[in-house]
C-alpha cells in the first residue's frame, strides 16, 4: 500500500491533462454504454416483450432510489478526498476511507433488509400483474443487495477519481459493458426473463468490484486504516446529510416520471416514460463524465492555494463548459427527436417525445455544473439543498397542475420545468451566499450561434426522417447527421487563433 505522495499530486500535475485525459476515459465508457443499450433496447423489448421491459426499468428506478440512501457519504468523500489529494495528506484520507467503509457497511446492513422484506409490498403497489410476480421480487431484491454492496464500492471509486486514476475505473466499466450485453442476450435467448438479468447485473458489479477496489487500497497507508476519530466525523456528517438530501432530491427528480407512470398506468404500461427518462439521463451523463475529473481540479486548487486564487481557473472551466452545453442542447434534442422514432416499435413510441422535453430541461441543470462543484468544494452544500428543494416543489406544483390537462406528458413538462427554475434560483443565491462567487454562466451563452446549430440541426434531421432505416441502424443514422453541425460549431464557437494552435500541434505530433 502507498505511503508516500508522488510528485505529480505534490506539483498539481497538470490540469489540463487531467480534464481531458480524465473526461476522455470516463466518456468512452459512457459512450461505449450507450452504444450497447441503443443496440440491445429493440433486441430486448422484442424478446421480453414491452410489458416485462417495463418491469425492469420501473425495478431499476426503485434501485436507483435506495442507491442515495448512504447519508451522504458517497458524494462527500469525493470532497473530501480530492482536498487531501491536493494537500498530500495520506494520513488522513487513510483513515477516512476505513472509517466510512466502517459506517455504510453497518448503516447499510441495518436498513437494507427492511426493504428486502417488504419487496412483495412494492411490486403490488405498482400493479405488477401476477404472471411477473415470482421473477419481479426476485429481481428487486437482487437489485436492493446490490445497491448495498455499490454505496460501499463507490468510496472506493472515489477515492480513484480524486487522485486521477481514471484509466482503471474506465477499464473496469468498459470489460463490464461487454460482460452486460452477454448477459442480456443470454437472458433473451434462453428464455431467463428477469431471472436472467437479476444475474448478469450481480456478475457485472462483482467484476467492477473485483478491479477497482485493489487499486484503490493502494492510495492508502495500512498504517493509517483506522477510525478517523469523532471530531472529524461531526464534521463529515455536518456536511454530509445536506448531500444525503440533495442527491436523493435530484434522483426523485430523475426517476419521478418513471415511478409516477408506474403507480397510475400501471408497472407494465410505464415503459416509454422511463426508457424516455433514462435516455436523457444516458445523453446528458455523456458531457456529465467530466464532472469527476473537473471536481478533482477544482478541488486540488482550492487545496493548495485556496478559493481566492482559484476563482479565475474555474472561470475559465465554466466558460467553456457552458458553451459545449449549448452544442450539446442544440445538437442532441433534434437527433433524439427523430432517432428515437425508427430506433423503438410503435408501443415505445412516446419516447420520442418524452425524451427532447427532458433534455430541454436537464440543459439547464448541465449549466449550473461547475457552479455546484464550486459550491460544494468551498463547503457551501446547503446552497444545492436549498435549489433542489425549491426546484422539487416546482416540479410537483406544475406536474400536478399539467396532469388533468396533459396527463403523463404534464408530468413530464413539470420536471423540465423544474430544471429551469432551480438553475435561475441558484444562480440568484450563489451571488449572496458564495465568499467567492463564479461569474454568471448566462453571460456565458453563445445565444444566436446555439439557435442557428438548432436550426441546421433540425433541418438536416427532419429532411432525412423519411429515409432512416428502423432499429440500432435508424438512431445511429440521427446521430451521424448531426455531426455536420458540430463542425459548424467548433469553426462558430473556437477562436480562429486557438485552431490553428490546435492544427500546429497535431502537425507537430505526425
Amino acid at each position: 500500500m502507498k505511503r508516500g505522495v508522488d510528485s505529480g499530486e505534490r506539483s498539481g500535475g497538470s490540469r489540463r491533462r487531467t480534464l481531458v485525459v480524465g473526461s476522455g476515459l470516463q466518456a468512452m465508457a459512457q459512450v461505449m454504454l450507450l452504444v450497447v443499450n441503443l443496440a440491445l433496447t429493440p433486441y430486448v423489448i422484442a424478446g421480453f416483450g414491452p410489458e416485462r421491459f417495463s418491469i425492469y426499468l420501473l425495478v431499476s428506478s426503485i434501485s436507483l432510489l435506495m442507491s442515495t440512501l448512504d447519508g451522504g457519504i458517497g458524494a462527500a468523500a469525493q470532497r473530501f478526498f480530492t482536498l487531501y489529494a491536493g494537500s498530500g495528506d495520506v494520513r488522513a484520507r487513510s483513515r477516512m476511507l476505513a472509517s466510512l467503509v466502517a459506517i455504510t457497511t453497518a448503516s447499510t446492513a441495518c436498513i437494507f433488509p427492511v426493504v428486502f422484506i417488504f419487496a412483495p409490498r412494492l411490486t403490488d403497489f405498482f400493479y405488477v400483474e401476477p404472471q411477473y410476480q415470482p421473477e419481479t421480487v426476485f429481481l428487486l431484491r437482487s437489485l436492493i443487495a446490490l445497491t448495498g454492496v455499490l454505496i460501499i464500492r463507490n468510496l472506493f471509486n472515489s477515492l480513484l477519481f480524486a487522485h486521477r486514476r481514471f484509466v482503471v475505473t474506465a477499464s473496469a466499466a468498459m470489460a463490464s459493458h461487454v460482460l452486460f450485453a452477454v448477459g442480456m442476450i443470454a437472458s433473451v435467448e434462453l428464455d431467463w426473463g428477469l431471472y436472467g438479468v437479476a444475474g448478469t447485473l450481480i456478475s457485472v458489479q462483482v467484476f467492477v468490484s473485483a478491479v477497482n477496489i485493489p487499486f484503490a487500497l493502494r492510495l492508502v497507508d495500512s498504517r493509517h486504516l483506522r477510525w478517523f476519530g469523532w471530531p472529524r466525523l461531526r464534521e463529515f456528517m455536518g456536511y454530509a446529510w445536506k448531500l444525503q438530501l440533495s442527491s436523493f432530491l435530484t434522483l426523485i427528480s430523475a426517476q419521478k416520471d418513471q415511478l409516477v407512470a408506474g403507480r397510475l398506468l400501471g408497472a407494465q404500461a410505464s415503459g416509454p416514460y422511463g426508457q424516455g427518462a433514462n435516455l436523457a439521463g444516458q445523453l446528458v451523463r455523456l458531457p456529465m463524465n467530466a464532472l469527476s475529473p473537473m471536481q478533482s481540479v477544482i478541488g486540488q486548487d482550492v487545496g493548495r492555494l485556496g478559493e481566492q486564487d482559484s476563482v479565475r481557473s474555474a472561470e475559465l472551466l465554466q466558460r467553456v463548459w457552458v458553451r459545449l452545453s449549448c452544442v450539446w442542447l442544440a445538437l442532441g434534442v433534434p437527433a433524439v427527436y427523430v432517432g428515437v422514432r425508427a430506433w423503438l416499435p410503435e408501443s415505445y413510441a412516446l419516447t420520442g417525445v418524452i425524451a427532447p422535453i427532458l433534455m430541454a430541461g436537464l440543459f439547464f441543470h448541465l449549466m449550473t455544473t461547475v457552479l455546484r462543484l464550486w459550491c460544494l468544494t468551498v463547503g457551501k452544500a446547503g446552497l444545492e439543498l436549498e435549489t433542489l428543494t425549491v426546484a422539487f416543489f416546482v416540479n410537483v406544483g406544475v406536474s400536478i397542475g399539467l396532469y388533468p390537462v396533459m396527463g403523463m406528458v404534464g408530468v413530464v413538462l413539470g420536471t423540465a420545468t423544474s430544471h429551469a427554475f432551480g438553475a435561475l434560483y441558484m444562480q440568484w443565491r450563489a451571488r449572496s451566499v458564495v465568499e467567492q462567487p463564479l461569474r454568471t454562466f448566462w453571460r456565458e451563452i453563445p445565444y444566436l450561434t446555439t439557435l442557428v446549430l438548432f436550426i441546421v440541426t433540425a433541418a438536416i434531421e427532419l429532411t432525412a426522417e423519411p429515409y432512416l432505416p428502423s432499429g440500432f441502424a435508424g438512431i445511429l443514422t440521427a446521430g451521424i447527421l448531426a455531426l455536420p453541425s458540430a463542425v459548424l460549431a467548433f469553426f462558430l464557437l473556437v477562436p480562429r487563433a486557438e485552431r490553428q494552435t490546435a492544427w500546429r500541434a497535431v502537425l507537430r505530433r505526425r
